[in-house]
């Protein structure tokens, strides 16, 4: 056994030192197993972690709590834009990942190119009027003729004017109306027709008989006494197609009074296959929607004048993907006499189509402004003498 002087120091070095070291001293002075005696000492307080004691630290100014919340504020939005960017790094990631597994021959483009001449170009022009056609948009349409050399050529119908004693049901209100005769006004459609054949010598032309040119026959039927017999005599010579000589012109003649190329409507032509046909007729309706009225009728695409004006409309149906009903306008003088008084919204114009082999087409409303036609200029790239 150690001495108490011994004892009593090592148990002051516990108290003061607070580890395990004092109580090793211990136990070899008790002779006990330093476990007993550390135990023991740890429940007597001698043994253990020492606590030190907190400064007093003072409350923060309310300078100090705000910019403390500010930064706590500042903090958590950080955080929250992490978040918000990693999710959107994983959705560009999941949708890089399933554009790469598409498989892109679903998609591939097929480009085709520019009409070739196998494919059908068709012009529809008309309601020229004779003696009062516009020369300088007849001038630029025949220019383009020139150029475009079309394999049909349709004119749908007034290139005759017939007027003076062949326009018995008008009233005639201003002298100068009668200036013309009838001879005047077909020397003016014969010369139109002989410069037509000219530019383009091998296209297929066909002459819709138009309202005015039915005035003929309303006047033949009228000095025959509505005789049948007689009045078709009298048509015979001074019909349309007799006094401009279509025939030896190689024009084809279509009469509104008769039905054409299986259609049911009287004066009217198909163009291209049945199943994707074109119509093209006179006209017979010149209202303010005219070109709706017309497919509204027809269900069908269709080429019309009688309005004057430039006029188009197009629907989609149960049936057929797209339809379309145009009006390019006229080819006339547009202030006429007897309208001198009101502003009018005739046009200059011609409609062109390019048909491929199976009937689908493209249709155009090529305008005549002031006696020129920017048509060519757009197909050839240029400018013009303006660029």
């Amino acid at each position: 056994m150690r001495t108490i002087e011994e004892l009593d120091a090592a148990v002051a070095s516990t108290a003061k030192r607070h580890n395990t070291w004092g109580a090793r001293r211990i136990a070899r002075a008790l002779g006990e197993g330093r476990g007993r005696v550390h135990r023991a000492l740890r429940r007597l307080g001698l043994v253990g972690r020492p606590t030190a004691a907190s400064p007093t630290t003072p409350p923060p100014t309310p300078a100090e709590a705000e910019s403390a919340a500010m930064r706590r504020d500042e903090a958590a939005a950080l955080r929250a834009r992490n978040r918000y960017l990693r999710e959107q790094l994983r959705d560009a990631n999941r949708a890089l990942r399933d554009a790469r597994s598409i498989d892109r021959g679903a998609y591939r483009i097929e480009y085709r190119g520019a009409p070739s001449r196998r494919d059908e170009v068709r012009v529809m022009a008309g309601d020229i009027h004779g003696y009062y056609m516009d020369r300088s948009a007849v001038g630029a349409f025949l220019g383009d003729m020139r150029v475009l050399q079309p394999d049909v050529v349709v004119l749908f119908g007034d290139l005759l004017d017939c007027g003076g004693f062949l326009a018995q049901h008008q009233v005639w209100g201003y002298v100068a109306e009668g200036d013309y005769t009838f001879e005047q006004d077909v020397a003016a459609v014969t010369h139109f027709l002989d410069e037509l054949r000219a530019a383009c010598p091998s296209a297929r032309i066909v002459y819709l008989e138009g309202n005015h040119e039915h005035r003929l026959e309303k006047w033949c039927m009228t000095q025959a006494l509505r005789q049948s017999e007689d009045a078709r005599f009298l048509l015979d010579r001074v019909g349309a197609p007799s006094v401009l000589q279509l025939d030896d012109r190689g024009i084809e003649w279509r009469a509104q009074g008769e039905y054409h190329d299986g259609c049911s409507v009287r004066g009217t032509i198909r163009l291209g296959p049945a199943d994707v046909p074109v119509y093209v007729t006179h006209g017979f309706t010149a209202c303010k929607h005219a070109a709706a009225k017309h497919v509204e009728r027809f269900a069908a695409n269709v080429v019309f004048g009688h309005t004057h004006r430039d006029d188009s409309y197009t629907i989609n149906t149960v049936s057929q993907p797209l339809l379309g009903g145009w009006c390019p306008g006229c080819l006339s003088q547009r202030v006429r006499l007897w309208n001198h008084n009101q502003p009018d919204n005739w046009t200059h114009g011609y409609a062109l189509q390019v048909a491929t082999r199976t009937g689908r087409f493209q249709h155009t409303q090529v305008k005549l402004v002031d006696g020129e036609s920017l048509l060519l200029p757009l197909i050839n790239g240029d400018g013009g003498d303006d660029a």
